[in-house]
C-alpha cells in the first residue's frame, strides 16, 4: 500500500466509534478523551460518534448505517482518521467504506482495545475466541449490554472487502486484548501497549496522548 502524503492535524477529523454494546456517554474508552484530544491539539476536530441502542441490536449492518448517518450529519469536510474500541473494530471496514463512498478520504485506522477485522465466514462468538480466548460478553463491561452482545455472538461478523485500505494503528490498554495485539503486529500494523507494568486502566490523558500521537504517525504518510 503507498503512503498518504503528509496531512496536517489541522486537516484531520477524528472519528471516535464506540462498542456497539455500550451508550458513547458511558463508554470507559471515551469519557472524557474528546476533550483531551481537543486540549492537547486544538487544531484536531473531533467527532464522537453516538448510535442509538434501537441500531445496535440488529448485529452490524444497523450499526455501520447509523454511524454513516451520524458522521454525515457532522459535515466533516476533512481527511478522516477512525477509531473504534471493542466490537467496533470489526466493523471499521465496512464504515470507511461507507465514507469512501461519500467521497470522504480516510486517512487511517486506529484501534483501541478492540477486536480485529477478520476474513472469512466467523461469528462473533468464535471471532472473540479465537482473538482472545473468551466469550463475547467476558469483554463487555458490568455497565454495558451484556444482552446486546449475546445476541451478536451467534451472528456472522460482516467480512471487510479490500481492507485495510489505509494504514492502521493498534493501542492496547487492556490486558483482555493481549491477543489482539499480538494479531495486529503480526499483520505489520504499527502497535502500542499504553500498560505500564502490569496495571491496565490508563488515564484519559495517556489515552488521549497516545491516540494523538497515532494521528501525528499517520499523518506522517
Amino acid at each position: 500500500m503507498s503512503s498518504l502524503p503528509p496531512v496536517s492535524l489541522g486537516a484531520v477529523t477524528v472519528v471516535l466509534l464506540h462498542s456497539p454494546f455500550s451508550e458513547p456517554a458511558r463508554d470507559p474508552d471515551w469519557g472524557v478523551l474528546p476533550e483531551e484530544l481537543r486540549g492537547q491539539h486544538p487544531a484536531v476536530d473531533v467527532h464522537v460518534v453516538s448510535v442509538p441502542e434501537a441500531d445496535r441490536r440488529a448485529p452490524g449492518h444497523s450499526y455501520v448505517a447509523r454511524a454513516a448517518l451520524d458522521i454525515a450529519a457532522a459535515g466533516p469536510h476533512r481527511s478522516l482518521l477512525l477509531v473504534g474500541t471493542g466490537a467496533a473494530g470489526p466493523l471499521l471496514p465496512q464504515v470507511g467504506a461507507s465514507q469512501r463512498s461519500a467521497h470522504r478520504l480516510v486517512l487511517g485506522y486506529v484501534l483501541l482495545d478492540a477486536l480485529l477485522p477478520q476474513s472469512g465466514m466467523v461469528t462473533w462468538a468464535a471471532l472473540a475466541r479465537e482473538q482472545t480466548g473468551a466469550e463475547l460478553h467476558h469483554l463487555v463491561d458490568a455497565s454495558d449490554s451484556r444482552e446486546l452482545a449475546t445476541q451478536w455472538a451467534p451472528e456472522t461478523v460482516p467480512t471487510p472487502v479490500d481492507w485495510p485500505d489505509a494504514p492502521c494503528v493498534y493501542l492496547q490498554s487492556d490486558h483482555r486484548y493481549d491477543g489482539c495485539l499480538r494479531r495486529a503486529h503480526l499483520r505489520g500494523w504499527k502497535v502500542g501497549d499504553l500498560r505500564s507494568g502490569a496495571d491496565d486502566g490508563l488515564s484519559s490523558t495517556a489515552v488521549a496522548s497516545a491516540v494523538a500521537a497515532a494521528i501525528v504517525d499517520l499523518g506522517r504518510g
